[in-house]
């Protein structure tokens, strides 16, 4: 597995600069990399979830004041998924029925393992980022950016 080697740039206390360095490592987390945390002279390597939410930390900048981790159950239902989206429960339902998040039925109710969520909403994130970039791009191609 690769490792994700990217250092935050000196001197970066603005939240820009820490939401370009979460979206450099995003990128190569997505790419299967894995991210390795270093202290003095302890360093320890982080995949999966626990990587992503230090990804998500580092997207709130030095300015967050409050921090909060939760544990989440191996699967989530559609409410439990919605919440984490930041979407309604109908369009979880939508994603699943489209087959864009896999589920499982449980009776009548639908259940998203934990990991797809995640993965899924990492890679919007992504696809956002590189939208708004590119709309940022073809403004300053055009002149309209200053």
């Amino acid at each position: 597995m690769a490792i994700a080697t990217t250092s935050r740039p000196d001197g970066a206390a603005d939240a820009t600069a820490y939401s370009d360095f979460a979206e450099t490592v995003s990128k190569k987390l997505l790419d299967g990399a894995s991210l390795r945390i270093g202290i003095k002279d302890s360093e320890c390597e982080v995949t999966g979830e626990i990587a992503l939410a230090i990804v998500d930390l580092l997207r709130m900048g030095p300015g967050a004041h409050a921090v909060e981790l939760q544990a989440l159950p191996p699967v989530l239902t559609t409410g439990q998924a919605a919440d984490l989206l930041d979407v309604t429960r109908p369009t979880v339902v939508k994603l699943v029925d489209e087959g864009k998040l896999p589920a499982t039925r449980v009776g009548t109710h639908r259940r998203i393992p934990t990991p797809d969520l995640l993965a899924y909403r990492e890679r919007c994130r992504h696809q956002r980022s590189e939208q708004i970039s590119e709309i940022i791009r073809t403004s300053q191609e055009l002149g309209l950016y200053d």
